[in-house]
């Protein structure tokens, strides 16, 4: 009986953490089709409230992703890698190639905040780091 419980609830968390990442790509989906877009206000919708508040505006933030992150803002194509666990929420490594075919690694920091995944920082992984 005790394996059998053992079964169904690893079963359950295996969907449970399948529908988590579900939610965590579309919310990164989402952010860089705004981009695309030119939609920062949407883009923004992403966002943490700790990103929020570190910004302040739109057009703070459409400054900082403009500048800090073009391959993000004017990419080529994006594909996702591995998802990983952390204290905090979850990290997704996403490779982006930009409009000049070059390929970055990024890692998004997801945080759930009231059963929505926001997107609380993003680093640019450098080329020595990548294990290909």
């Amino acid at each position: 009986m005790f394996r059998f419980i053992a079964v169904i609830f690893i079963f359950i968390s295996t969907i449970l953490a399948a529908d988590e990442q579900t939610d965590i790509q579309n919310t990164i989906s989402n952010q860089l089709e705004a981009f695309a877009s030119d939609d920062f206000t949407e883009a923004f919708t992403h966002a943490s409230p700790g990103i929020k508040d570190i910004f302040g505006s739109v057009d703070n933030f459409s400054r900082m992703v403009k500048k800090g992150y073009p391959m993000v803002w004017r990419y080529n194509s994006f594909q996702f890698l591995k998802l990983e666990e952390t204290p905090q929420g979850y990290s997704q490594i996403v490779r982006i190639t930009n409009k000049k075919d070059e390929l970055f690694l990024l890692k998004y920091f997801m945080k759930n905040i009231s059963g929505i995944w926001k997107i609380s920082g993003v680093i640019i992984i450098e080329n020595s780091d990548f294990s290909a």
